[in-house]
């Protein structure tokens, strides 16, 4: 009974925001991130069904209406929130051509500038050797201490790469084919020379995080803008490039502990807190078939963990808790040991919701996603009222947004890169005010 009055109440929003979407373009991306909320997760939910494993100890059901409440109730208050507001929509405010120009130049040339210092910092104050391989060169980079002021800086210029990202997107046909491709390769050196000098995979995940947050919030219809050939050969390229990083970065791990890909897969699998079908692996398979088993379960294990977490009778630590909170909240001797979590032995993460749950069980998942919902739901108000979307706004958009999309891979915020990417955005906002003398909106 209750169900049913809540799916009521939500087709009743869904139809009001439909039927606005004719008046408002502005209210398009709010049904996007809708729609986008929902296809991640669902994507995860196949994940769980195609993949040749399961969770060590599974129990689907309850995977299934842990993963329908969260979404159910983030949509319900998110749109509840948004009909709450009263506020007509106000014409935003557009970026001029020449303050577009400055900051794509310097979103162009920052990144450059942070991976010059980085590879400084990292080949030679610290000695690293990248000869060895890219993977290799991690262990030794994170056997090192502390960080040079060279290296701290390099860090801090890198994350506006992830800016570009959004701009690029935002204002594609705003930007010349000369400045595009400026920005595309700082955005390449930023993304995948970062990946590349740490030896990992995440900073891709969260470039296409942001890809796709960029294209929901952005009001011209993707299909009218029109790319020659010779500009969708580029993007192939990049893609096909960054393709064969993560296989080169995935295959450096089987080499390094010296063996196939196939243990590889498995021994992933046992560390991710999954059970093997032991019928699909008692046959060999392509490479291929072995790397994208294992890509996928890296990055959906969390619907595993999540099954884990039903059957534990204690739930040490919290996941749900933003760090930086956790910090602050050590200090008044509140907080919980970040080290002390059931999964932290293998570092596997856990979905979103399932960090709810492992916390404070279903009252937890109700109570947490109610809030999320309700943060949601003023970032939907900011997208459809504000008439300038500057660099704090957009960094809360784009954080809120982030969580939204790897909700069923991780907490995004737990992420230590999460903080690097909203800083940036706040930056950027804060580098148009004391250099350009103008405020930025961010948004088309």
């Amino acid at each position: 009974m209750l169900t049913g009055k809540i799916l009521s109440l939500m087709t009743a929003f869904v139809c009001n925001i439909t039927r606005s979407n004719n008046m408002i373009k502005r209210r398009k991306s709010i049904t996007n991130i809708i729609y986008l909320f929902v296809a991640v997760n669902l994507i995860a939910m196949l994940f769980v069904g195609i993949v040749p494993a399961s969770a060590t100890v599974p129990n689907l059901d309850f995977l299934f209406i842990l993963n329908l409440v969260f979404i159910l109730v983030v949509i319900l208050f998110s749109l509840l929130i948004f009909s709450m507001n009263k506020k007509k929509h106000i014409e935003r405010k557009k970026m001029s051509s020449q303050l577009l120009i400055k900051n794509i130049k310097f979103l162009s040339y920052a990144p450059v500038a942070g991976i010059a210092l980085l590879i400084y910092d990292r080949v030679i104050l610290r000695g690293i050797d990248y000869t060895q391989g890219l993977r290799q060169a991690r262990y030794a980079w994170l056997d090192t201490l502390g960080g040079s002021p060279i290296g701290i800086l390099g860090n801090l210029l890198v994350p506006f790469s992830y800016v570009g990202i959004f701009f690029l997107v935002m204002h594609y046909e705003r930007i010349s084919k000369k400045q595009q491709r400026y920005l595309i390769a700082g955005i390449i050196l930023g993304v995948i020379g970062h990946a590349a000098l740490n030896g990992g995979r995440s900073n891709l995940l969260l470039a296409i995080a942001m890809i796709l947050i960029a294209f929901t919030l952005k009001r011209k219809n993707i299909k009218r803008v029109k790319t020659k050939t010779r500009g969708k050969i580029k993007y192939i390229i990049i893609f096909i490039f960054s393709a064969y990083y993560i296989t080169y970065i995935t295959l450096s791990s089987a080499t390094m502990a010296q063996i196939d890909i196939d243990t590889l897969v498995q021994l992933g699998i046992k560390g991710l807190y999954g059970e093997m079908d032991p019928e699909f692996f008692s046959t060999e398979h392509s490479n291929g078939m072995y790397l994208l088993i294992y890509i996928s379960s890296y990055l959906y294990h969390g619907q595993w963990t999540s099954q884990v977490a039903y059957s534990l009778l204690e739930r040490e630590g919290t996941y749900s808790t933003p760090p930086l909170i956790n910090m602050f909240l050590n200090n008044f001797g509140a907080g919980s040991n970040p080290e002390a979590k059931f999964f932290s032995d293998t570092g596997a993460f856990i979905s979103l919701p399932g960090a709810f749950y492992y916390d404070y069980g279903f009252l937890g998942v109700l109570g947490l996603s109610s809030l999320f919902g309700i943060i949601l739901g003023f970032v939907f108000i900011i997208i459809n009222n504000s008439r300038s979307v500057g660099g704090i706004k957009t960094a809360f958009i784009v954080g809120i947004l982030l969580i939204v999309i790897l909700s069923p891979m991780v907490p995004a915020y737990g992420l230590s890169y999460f903080n690097f990417i909203v800083y940036s955005f706040i930056m950027t906002g804060i580098i148009n005010m004391a250099f350009f003398k103008r405020k930025v909106s961010f948004l088309n």
